[in-house]
């Protein structure tokens, strides 16, 4: 990964660092997941580097509570979503394309 920077390694398959590819100097930090090949990556909206650690170390906990009690590791906010249906009533016109 060229865009990491000022990476530290807090504890086998934790780490915090910053991107060279955005406009601000927040870190970020990467949980590997155990028994599985993956990591989760996750902004810890802080650039003092003492509070990235203490905020590294909680996400660390939060992945590990999750894998424990079965509850999902990955969100997924941006899914495709099936498009609304417009009647297009109320808009005048009608629908669009409708003359």
């Amino acid at each position: 990964m060229a865009f990491v920077t000022d990476k530290e390694v807090l504890k086998p398959g934790l780490i915090i660092f910053r991107r060279a590819d955005v406009g601000h100097r927040n870190f970020y930090c990467r949980v590997k997941l155990p028994k599985a090949d993956r990591y989760k990556t996750i902004s810890l909206k802080t650039a003092d580097i003492n509070v990235a650690r203490e905020k590294a170390f909680d996400q660390d906990a939060d992945v590990r509570f999750r894998l424990k009690h079965d509850v999902p590791v990955f969100n997924h906010p941006f899914r495709i979503q099936p498009p609304l249906p417009c009647s297009g009533e109320g808009i005048p016109g009608g629908p669009r394309g409708a003359r």
